[in-house]
C-alpha cells in the first residue's frame, strides 16, 4: 500500500446535514422516522461532504437524536472533518439577522447600587432595526486613540478592542447595536469592560440548539437575551 489507512470514527454529533433527494440543508428533527441511517445525508463541512448516519434514539427520552459521520478510511496526512455545530450554528444566525435587520432587545432597568434587590424601569422591551447588517466588523484604536472600525483591517492584534458577532448600523452608517451569538461560552469580564469603553448598546443571545426556525423565532422574542452594556443605564443615577 503506497500509504497508511485508518478507519476513523468522528466523535462530534451534529443537528444539521445536506440531504441529497432534495438538496437542502436540513435540521435533524426534520428527518422523518424512516429515513434513519445512511439515506442520502452529507455532511456540511467544508471540504468533507462524507457520508452521514441519521441517529435515532427514541428508546430514551432524554436522548436527542443527531447525525454522526459514517466510519470512513483517512490516508495519512488527510485531516478528519472540522465541521463544528457551534460555528454553523452562529453563521446561520449572522445570517438570519442580516436577513432580518431587526431584533427584539429586552426592557432596561437601573439596579439601585445600595441595595441589588431594587431596580427602576429605564425603557421598555423593543424592537431595534438596523438600516444595514455586517458580521465580524473590527473595532480597534488607531495611533490616536480614536475607535475606528472596518471588515479585516490590517492593524497588529494589540489595538483590537472588540470584534462583535453581528454589528447592527443606522442611515448614517453609525454602529447603533453590537449583538454577541451565544452557543456555549459566555462574555467574560474583561470582554465586558470593552464594551463599556466603547459604549456601544451590546446583547448577548442564546442561540437555541434547535432547528433554523427556532433560531429565526427567537431574535423576536427576548427569552434568551439579556443587555451586556447599555448606553442609557450606564448614564442614568438610581
Amino acid at each position: 500500500m503506497a500509504y497508511e489507512e485508518k478507519k476513523y470514527v468522528y466523535d462530534e454529533h451534529f443537528d444539521f446535514a445536506f440531504r441529497e433527494r432534495d438538496q437542502k440543508e436540513i435540521h435533524i428533527t426534520e428527518v422523518p422516522p424512516e429515513e434513519k441511517g445512511k439515506k442520502g445525508y452529507r455532511c456540511l463541512g467544508t471540504n468533507c461532504g462524507n457520508q452521514l448516519i441519521a441517529i435515532s434514539v427514541r428508546k430514551n427520552p432524554n436522548h436527542k437524536p443527531y447525525f454522526k459521520h459514517a466510519p470512513v478510511n483517512i490516508k495519512k496526512g488527510e485531516k478528519a472533518c472540522s465541521f463544528s455545530n457551534r460555528k454553523y450554528r452562529e453563521a446561520l444566525a449572522s445570517s438570519i439577522l442580516t436577513r432580518l435587520k431587526s431584533i427584539k432587545v429586552p426592557p432596561v432597568y437601573k439596579v439601585n447600587p445600595e441595595n441589588l434587590e431594587e431596580y427602576k424601569l429605564i425603557e421598555e422591551s423593543k424592537f431595534i432595526n438596523a438600516h444595514r447588517v455586517q458580521s465580524e466588523v473590527t473595532f480597534y484604536e488607531d495611533k490616536e486613540g480614536v475607535i475606528q472600525y472596518g471588515k479585516n483591517p490590517q492593524i497588529d492584534k494589540k489595538y483590537i478592542v472588540r470584534r462583535p458577532d453581528v454589528v447592527f448600523f443606522d442611515k448614517e452608517d453609525n454602529p447603533i447595536l453590537f449583538i454577541e451569538l451565544v452557543v456555549t461560552n459566555k462574555l467574560d469580564d474583561d470582554k465586558i469592560a470593552d464594551l463599556y469603553r466603547l459604549g456601544i448598546d451590546t446583547i448577548q443571545i442564546q442561540i437555541p440548539k434547535t432547528s433554523e426556525e427556532d433560531i429565526e423565532k427567537c431574535f423576536s422574542t427576548i427569552k434568551n437575551t439579556k443587555w451586556v452594556y447599555n448606553e442609557k443605564e450606564s448614564k442614568t443615577n438610581y
